[in-house]
């Protein structure tokens, strides 16, 4: 499935705002269980519910620093309301109301300290209205916030009633804030709410809040009753505040009724400031241009017993009402404004568009979005629009909804009107995207190759190109303008699209030269849009020649088709002159007459040929023949074995006996099949006048399923006296030795010890210890704890073992989990002689020549295997006595089953020095590999050495196809090839690899590179081998190959990319390693002054980078 974009991404994210707050005010109330958990959004917490807002109250140690922003109005009637913060664990994170309110808000503390909606605040509380009922608070209490510690109320209303706790200390209670102390600010906010103070020898009680510290308190008021028991103790309460200890009021006012009743002689009064001091203090807090009721709180003091305040005046009704007595400071324009019909004539806070930012529309889809504000007249808000693009239009509740009908960047006035004729306005930019169009012309259809698709489409402009994703689902539809996802990989179109299944899903992407997505299409796959059929390539006839004698045996002609699994391979044949030879439509062919004829095959598919030409010779005077019996397991005859000779063929009989007659005089390769059997094959030389009566022929039965044909099982002919001789760097020395055997061999084990090491240690250079014998299997031991004093002492320097022309250094890595008791054996074996006939032979049917023999090295600690890991690699060296002509020549490591893979390696005057992690049997191979699509081609003569080299081959096709995409498969399988890694079969890296079959022969490559490090996989765990490498893909797997292996490469010079006239279209994350190839000299442009980075990498350009890296490694010469 595609990635999208951060772009994408943050588009969805607006569009989910943009849901969540489709809902006008008062219309969106949720009322459900306990339980669910808020949706987050770009590190906001979403409550739109009262399950929500119960669920982040009941879980609160998650949610006390989030930023915590509503969605809609709450109503939380029923819920029994635990506040959110405590003394131990406050709330700190910043709760954003947005214009919406929580009503049905019930408390009841219990043994609360702090009550309220919130407990303790340090945080911030802003645009948030509340209409709670607190039966019974703590020493601490206020409908919103019963302890205000450092924090910020701001823009917050609250409605209800109060009741403070009894306390044996003292009970504080406000309408909005209990207490606020450490320099707290309530900012624009007021309360409606009936406090009453709870019994205490303390009481302080004021309308908006009950006690106030250092702080600030403005453009705020208070309108609610304030009442208290009756007490002989200390009562202070006031309109606005009950007490006031450092802090400030400015802009304020109260209209509280402030109750007489219950008062004493040390009860302090006020209209807004019940006291400006602690109890028996002077007043240090300060009052600035506020004001109250003198008729509605009762009151003739503004501030108790605490004397006159300039700041502070009381005012009649009618004059709280008008303007002008509210002097300079009060902004009637920006915060507040006075209309008879809102606040009972009194001022109230005016409106304010809360909305900053519209989401992002797309032409022709619905859109519904709701505006936020706060209304501070509370009796609801009118809404006007100008700039709106055609089709959407603003409704009455704020709700900006319809379908946007043109495209492009709108800038929007949005208006919000409360009931005393205030406004609020914001302009604002509304982006209307429009969705990528379908691809014109788009068809799709069978690829080429089978299980393949390809698509054609119109393109216009040539500087828009492909891109394709491949998954389970559809994908949806991305806008114009998109970048394209992070995983969409190129696409030429026409070209094949491989492992593909009916009913994935196809997205294909057109996009500009920035890689902004221009249109796209997403097509669901059926059989008929998937090649079914695997197409004949090309034939060929076996044997090219066939001589036959007139009247004599028929002969036969094989077609061989590529691939060999094509689905129609039927041939028409055909003959230059039947009469002298006649074909048949099987490939019998029938010597009628004597002279040559040309047998033509013609492929049903394709209409390929290929054709043989066929000599047919009159009965020679004298001719001769061959029989002989065939003998299958336990020695029984074997009748129905295929016999071939040359071009005749006959089957034996139930006695496993054959006979072929008339046979012309020369040399003839014989072969012996049968199903179930190993082929034999062997040279029969047919003379005249006599028939040639073959001993039995035994057939070995082939093994088991699952079993691997060893070519190693025959034991050798002891003829090893045992005599050795060992000199290290020239000097004989006297080691002790022992003969031993080991599955049928002779081995002589030399044994090293600590002394003869250090005896040696002033010698310069390496220490090349040769072994002089007959012995096929030499073995020499080391201990541990002298390997170590010689590399602390010569740790620039190698141990060699050197026995007739072959030589192993020792493996050091393997010394970091050895014990300076451990014994490290290096072995050097040759091959018995059967074994190593067998092995030329099974060469021999793979096109190779085998030039040397066959060298084993292996190495044990303490009895046991080492195999080397992480980059290490050992130098090794085999001994060379043929001719060799290194283009055509490699050294390949050979596995049980005979097959060989290529060894890094140089070639030396007599010797071939390698580079090998592993153990095995190693031998120098000719191989010339036929490429019939290169020989014009700039690459030939790489393709042709790493061809040689068994890195590079034509796979399943005829030809090396060089200008064809290389696949993500296709360059980690010749990676591996290169650095002689071994293949890894069983480990499963990935979850995709079986899902390809074309591909599976590629997992034991993929699953080794990724083991190295060489490749990556996708974040959902895939690898998607068929998906083609960029050529800036290809240079950073090559930069991790020169890591793997410890090569050098310079420290990354981005500005050395700057030759490349299109650097900047380099991704971020390729730059250093395309910078550090650059310097190494292994990368370069395509020609024009650009690199492509983005652009396919060829087959041709895999195999010519992989010989430049091969050359920097000196892994090749």
């Amino acid at each position: 499935m595609c990635s999208w974009s951060v772009k994408r991404r943050l588009a969805a994210l607006l569009l989910f705002s943009m849901m969540l707050g489709c809902f006008p005010a008062g219309i969106f109330v949720a009322k459900a269980a306990e339980g669910a958990r808020p949706a987050e959004l770009e590190g906001q917490v979403l409550v739109g519910t009262a399950e929500e807002l119960n669920y982040v109250t009941r879980n609160g140690e998650d949610y006390l620093d989030r930023q915590i922003r509503l969605t809609g109005d709450i109503d939380l009637s029923g819920y029994q309301w635990v506040p959110l913060g405590s003394d131990s664990a406050p709330f700190s994170g910043v709760f954003d109301g947005r214009g919406h309110q929580i009503t049905g808000v019930s408390i009841t503390a219990g043994s609360l300290t702090s009550v309220g909606f919130f407990g303790v605040v340090t945080g911030v509380i802003q645009n948030l209205s509340v209409t709670a009922q607190v039966y019974r608070g703590g020493k601490y209490t206020g409908a919103l916030v019963g302890y205000l510690n450092g924090g910020s109320v701001i823009s917050s209303n609250v409605q209800g009633s109060v009741t403070g706790g009894d306390s044996m200390d003292a009970s504080v209670t406000g309408g909005l804030v209990g207490i606020a102390l450490s320099d707290s600010l309530i900012s624009g906010s007021y309360s409606s709410v009936s406090v009453k103070g709870g019994v205490s020898p303390n009481q302080h009680v004021g309308g908006l809040i009950g006690s106030q510290g250092a702080g600030l308190i403005q453009n705020s008021y208070s309108t609610g009753d304030v009442t208290y028991p009756e007490s002989n103790m200390f009562n202070y309460a006031g309109g606005l505040a009950g007490q006031v200890v450092y802090g400030t009021i400015a802009n304020s006012y109260s209209t509280s009724f402030v109750s007489s009743a219950g008062a004493s002689f040390s009860s302090s009064l006020g209209g807004l400031v019940g006291i400006m001091a602690f109890s028996g203090t002077s007043a240090s807090g300060s009052i600035k241009s506020s004001f109250f009721d003198l008729l509605t709180t009762g009151q003739l003091n503004g501030a108790g017993h605490s004397g006159d305040f300039p700041g502070l005046t009381g005012l009649t009704s009618s004059e709280m009402k008008e303007e002008s007595y509210y002097g300079a400071d009060w902004s009637f324009s920006e915060i507040w404004a006075i209309h008879a019909d809102v606040n009972d004539g009194y001022p109230y806070l005016r409106p304010d568009l809360l909305t900053r930012e519209l989401p992002r529309a797309i032409r022709d889809i619905p859109y519904l979005f709701t505006l936020e504000a706060r209304d501070g007249a509370g009796s609801g808000l009118s809404w006007s629009a100008e700039g709106l693009p055609p089709g959407l239009a603003l409704m009455d509740e704020g709700v900006i909804q319809g379908i946007p009908l043109q495209g492009g960047l709108y800038q929007v006035e949005l208006t919000a009107t409360d009931a005393g004729a205030k406004t609020a306005s914001v302009a604002l930019q509304l982006h209307v995207d429009e969705a990528a169009p379908d691809i014109a012309g788009l068809s799709i259809g069978p690829g080429t190759m089978f299980g393949s698709t390809k698509a054609v489409a119109d393109m216009d402009n040539p500087a828009y190109s492909f891109a394709y994703c491949l998954g389970a689902g559809p994908g949806s539809r991305p806008l114009l303008g998109d970048e394209l996802p992070a995983d969409a990989g190129p696409y030429l179109p026409g070209a094949d699209i491989t492992g593909v299944k009916a009913g994935q899903f196809l997205q294909l992407f057109v996009s500009n030269e920035n890689g902004q997505v221009q249109s796209w299409s997403s097509i669901q796959l059926v059989e008929s849009h998937i090649q079914q059929v695997r197409f004949v390539s090309s034939i060929s006839l076996e044997p090219a020649e066939l001589l036959l004698v007139k009247d004599g045996p028929p002969g036969r002609l094989t077609v061989v088709a590529e691939p060999e699994d094509a689905t129609n391979q039927n041939v028409i044949w055909s003959s230059s002159h039947p009469e002298i030879a006649s074909v048949m439509q099987n490939g019998e062919i029938l010597p009628l007459s004597e002279g040559m004829a040309v047998v033509t095959a013609v492929s049903e598919d394709g209409g390929y040929t290929a054709s043989a030409t066929i000599k047919v010779q009159t009965t020679p005077p004298i001719v001769g023949g061959l029989a002989g019996t065939v003998l299958g397991a336990g020695a029984e005859p074997l009748s129905g074995a295929e016999i071939q000779l040359g071009a005749l063929n006959t089957e034996t009989d139930n006695m496993g006996k054959f006979e072929l007659a008339n046979v012309a005089p020369g040399k003839y390769e014989l072969v012996v099949k049968a199903a179930g059997y190993k082929p034999y094959s062997a040279t029969i030389g047919i003379k005249a006048g006599e028939t040639i009566q073959l001993d039995s022929v035994e057939l070995i039965p082939v093994q088991a399923p699952g079993s691997t044909t060893v070519w190693l099982a025959p034991p050798a002919v002891d003829t090893n006296k045992d005599t050795v001789s060992v000199s290290i760097n020239g000097h004989p020395v006297k080691a002790a030795s022992l003969s031993e055997r080991e599955g049928g061999q002779s081995v002589l084990r030399v044994l090293l010890d600590k002394d003869l090491i250090e005896s040696r240690l002033d010698v310069p250079g390496d220490l090349i210890i040769n072994i002089g014998t007959e012995s096929p299997v030499i073995k020499v031991d080391f201990p541990a704890e002298a390997l170590y004093v010689f590399y602390q002492f010569k740790p620039d320097h190698l141990i060699r073992v050197s026995v007739n022309g072959a030589s192993s250094s020792l493996p050091m890595p393997a010394l970091k989990d050895s014990s300076e008791h451990s014994t490290i054996t290096a072995a050097i074996s040759r091959l018995p002689e059967a074994a190593r006939n067998e092995l030329e032979s099974a060469l021999a049917l793979q096109g190779f020549t085998m030039l040397t023999e066959p060298v084993g090295f292996s190495f044990y600690r303490d009895g046991k295997a080492i195999t080397l890991k992480n980059g290490h690699y050992l130098e090794q060296s085999i001994p060379i006595t043929a001719d060799i002509r290194k283009k055509f020549s490699v050294v390949v490591r050979v596995d049980h089953a005979g097959r060989p893979y290529f060894v890094p390696s140089l070639w030396g005057t007599d010797s071939a020095t390698l580079y090998t992690a592993t153990s095995g049997w190693f031998t120098v191979l000719h191989y010339k590999p036929v490429f019939t699509d290169i020989q014009e081609h700039w690459a030939r003569n790489d393709i042709e050495l790493l061809g040689s080299k068994l890195i590079v081959d034509a796979g399943d096709m005829p030809d090396f196809q060089p200008d064809r995409g290389i696949t993500r498969a296709e360059f980690a399988a010749m990676l591996v090839r290169a650095l002689g890694l071994e293949e890894l079969p069983t480990l499963s890296s990935f979850s995709d690899t079986e899902m390809f079959p074309e591909y599976k022969q590629f997992g034991g490559a993929i699953n080794a590179a990724n083991a190295a490090g060489l490749i990556q996989g996708y974040d959902d765990g895939t690898f998607r081998p068929h998906v083609i490498v960029t050529r800036e893909q290809m240079a950073v797997m090559l930069a991790r190959a020169i890591e793997y292996t410890a090569g050098e490469l310079s420290k990354p010079d981005l500005s050395e990319l700057e030759v490349f006239s299109d650097h900047a279209a380099m991704s971020e994350w390729a730059k250093a390693a395309m910078a550090q190839l650059l310097a190494a000299g292994i990368i370069e442009g395509v020609g024009d002054g650009s690199f492509s980075p983005r652009s396919y990498a060829t087959r041709a350009q895999s195999a010519v980078l992989l010989a430049r890296l091969l050359r920097h490694l000196t892994f090749i010469n």
